[in-house]
């Protein structure tokens, strides 16, 4: 999926987490903005987002070395980029540039400074109160 696709299908839906297979490893990762993506080309404060990897050997058995690293930067949390900029985790995750550098989230979730994504899932995220019922 390109980023013109992108935002075509997650622009002004809400918050979101993104889990992206990374190529030629067994790395997981992604991030969860709590506000919408809205191609602004400009930072969106959060207080909420993170960033995480994880590996998987690709089975139902686990997964291993899970990694959540939290904003600490809430000022420049999140990069909400159009169709020619990145949509981005701060400058820490930038998911279609596939590059990754500890900035403004706490801990470091990879060795890798540049990645390729082979394939990637946005889940639009829901927010339910207790007395909701789900279902």
């Amino acid at each position: 999926m390109s980023r013109e696709t992108f935002h075509f299908l997650c622009d002004n839906k809400g918050p979101t987490v993104i889990v992206a297979k990374v190529e030629k490893s067994k790395n997981i990762i992604g991030g969860y903005n709590p506000n919408p993506w809205t191609s602004s080309n400009k930072w969106i404060e959060s207080t909420e987002s993170f960033i995480f990897s994880f590996k998987s050997d690709g089975n139902r058995e686990g997964i291993d070395d899970i990694i959540l690293s939290r904003i600490k930067n809430p000022c420049a949390a999140i990069f909400d980029g159009d169709n020619h900029y990145d949509v981005g985790f701060s400058l820490d995750l930038q998911l279609f540039m596939g590059t990754y550098e500890r900035n403004n989230y706490e801990k470091k979730i990879m060795e890798e400074n540049q990645f390729r994504m082979i394939d990637y899932e946005v889940f639009l995220v829901k927010r339910v109160n207790k007395n909701d019922q789900i279902g």
